[in-house]
């Protein structure tokens, strides 16, 4: 009873705000709307489950705020985005972001994408390389989304997760102590793609990002620099982004085997630096110079001043495929890597 007085005072608070967001009930989609799981009564102490219409599609987010922090004490959040297939719960309980915020006293938001069917011409999945692939699956509008809609259901409507993450942050500014200047995205795959969309359209809210597993998530010449809602222009923020130097999907685009944990990863023409780090000196306006150094299984390319904002850090992991390391799938947390980066960071 607890928890369902807490939702309905939640939704009623931010009422006036998402008056001007939400298209009702009415219009939801039934493909879209996200299934509804346990009731918030039977949830863990530090964790609910929201439902809210946004655009007429039923919207879920994870929200946990670990039961030990006062409720006065202002607090940064982590907004974590799951990969293709995946939901809110299902990176709630495998990305270690719940375990870091109960160490280290954040918060976190577990949002969940929609569904769509989606076609593809080649799909490396699981190693294996796919022809024709149609696929009903959940599915993160980053810029390109559009592109990947099945021709077989003309009539799907494209709904915007910009605009969804926007109500999201009005939730947690009106019901929860938080540290506007330490909001923070981080995505693994298709996730880290709307990540990196984020970090162009609402540079104004979040402080940092850290993408894992994603090659290009942007192209500039499609990217409105400014945040589409606010109109706030567009600002450098600092970007940390992962691969694993045997994910087949990356592997699979750029032609190779594996990616080199040398120096030559950053060389003029090869596929990292062409695909992914120059798109990222070019948004953030950093200099094409970088410190190398490799520790263990990690190949790190700074680019520019460590701590500064923006600077730019690209990191292959020796050994890994297409995943969101979390101490079982692989041998370290990546939870472990982006805290630390994110957390010299603030608006």
């Amino acid at each position: 009873m607890k928890n369902r007085i807490f939702l309905v005072t939640l939704i009623g608070s931010v009422f006036i705000f998402l008056t001007g967001v939400f298209s009702g009930f009415a219009n939801a989609s039934a493909q879209q709307a996200p299934p509804r799981r346990s009731p918030q009564d039977n949830e863990e102490p530090g964790k609910r489950t929201i439902y809210l219409p946004v655009e007429g599609a039923l919207r879920e987010f994870i929200i946990y705020r670990p039961a030990r922090l006062p409720v006065d004490r202002k607090t940064p959040v982590v907004f974590a985005f799951h990969g293709t297939g995946g939901s809110g719960e299902n990176f709630y309980q495998d990305s270690r972001w719940r375990e870091k915020a109960d160490d280290e006293g954040f918060m976190a938001v577990f949002p969940s994408a929609l569904r769509y069917h989606i076609f593809e011409e080649t799909l490396v999945s699981h190693g294996q390389v796919l022809t024709n692939a149609h696929r009903y699956t959940a599915k993160w509008n980053f810029f390109d989304l559009k592109k990947l809609l099945d021709p077989d259901y003309p009539n799907q409507q494209l709904y915007d997760d910009v605009k969804f993450v926007q109500v999201i942050v009005e939730v947690l500014k009106r019901n929860y102590v938080v540290d506007e200047d330490r909001f923070y995205a981080t995505g693994f795959s298709n996730g880290a793609q709307f990540t990196g969309r984020l970090a162009v359209q609402m540079s104004d809210v979040f402080a940092a990002f850290t993408l894992c597993s994603i090659g290009r998530s942007f192209n500039l010449e499609q990217a409105a620099l400014t945040n589409v809602y606010t109109n706030a222009p567009f600002k450098q923020r600092p970007v940390f982004q992962v691969i694993g130097e045997l994910d087949p999907k990356l592997t699979y685009a750029a032609k190779v085997t594996a990616f080199p944990l040398d120096e030559s990863a950053a060389a003029p023409g090869s596929w990292t630096k062409e695909v992914i780090i120059n798109s990222w000196l070019g948004l953030l306006d950093l200099p094409d110079q970088y410190a190398y150094t490799r520790q263990n299984i990690v190949s790190l390319f700074q680019y520019g001043m460590a701590g500064a904002s923006p600077e730019y850090r690209f990191a292959i992991i020796e050994g890994m495929g297409h995943l969101y390391p979390n101490g079982e799938n692989f041998r370290f947390e990546i939870a472990d890597a982006f805290w630390p980066f994110m957390l010299q960071h603030h608006r």
